[in-house]
C-alpha cells in the first residue's frame, strides 16, 4: 500500500491548519507588540507635551546687593520706588517729547539728584525696571 493510504484521512490537512494557526499566532503577537510600542510612544509624547505646557522657567539667582551690610551706618535696605520703561522697537517713531525725556536722561537726572538707581530687564526684555532709593544722609539733607 502507498504511504497516503496508510496515513489517517485528513492528516495532511491538519498539518497545514496547524501551520496556519502557528503563523497567525506569530502575526497576532507582532500586532500586539507594535500596538504596545505605539501606546508607549503616544504616552511619552503626551508626557512631554504636558511637561512643556506646565513647566515654569527656573528663577534666576539674584545676588544680594553688596553695598548694604550695616543698617546702623544709615544704609537703606530696601527700594523706595520703581519706574517701569517700555522697550521700543527700532522701527517705532520717537516723538520729540520722548527724545527730550529719554530713559537715559531720566536715570542720569535721578543719580545727579543724589538718588540711587538699579536697572533690571524683564524676563522677555520688553520692560526695564528702574529701582530708586535714597540714603539716610540724602533724606536728612532734603
Amino acid at each position: 500500500e502507498s504511504r497516503e493510504s496508510m496515513e489517517e484521512p485528513g492528516a495532511g490537512h491538519r498539518r497545514l491548519v496547524g501551520f496556519g494557526i502557528h503563523l497567525w499566532g506569530q502575526v497576532a503577537e507582532l500586532v500586539v507588540f507594535i500596538g504596545i510600542l505605539v501606546l508607549l510612544f503616544f504616552s511619552l509624547y503626551l508626557l512631554i507635551m504636558l511637561a512643556r505646557k506646565f513647566a515654569r522657567p527656573r528663577p534666576k539667582y539674584i545676588k544680594p546687593d553688596p553695598l548694604f551690610k550695616n543698617f546702623n551706618a544709615g544704609q537703606n535696605w530696601n527700594w523706595d520706588w520703581v519706574m517701569v520703561f517700555r522697550v521700543q522697537d527700532g522701527n517705532e517713531i520717537v516723538t520729540r517729547y520722548q527724545e527730550q525725556y529719554s530713559f537715559r536722561r531720566i536715570v542720569e537726572r535721578l543719580n545727579a539728584g543724589g538718588l540711587e538707581t538699579k536697572l533690571y530687564k524683564s524676563y522677555d526684555y520688553s520692560l526695564i525696571f528702574c529701582k530708586i532709593r535714597s540714603s539716610l544722609a540724602r533724606l536728612n539733607a532734603a
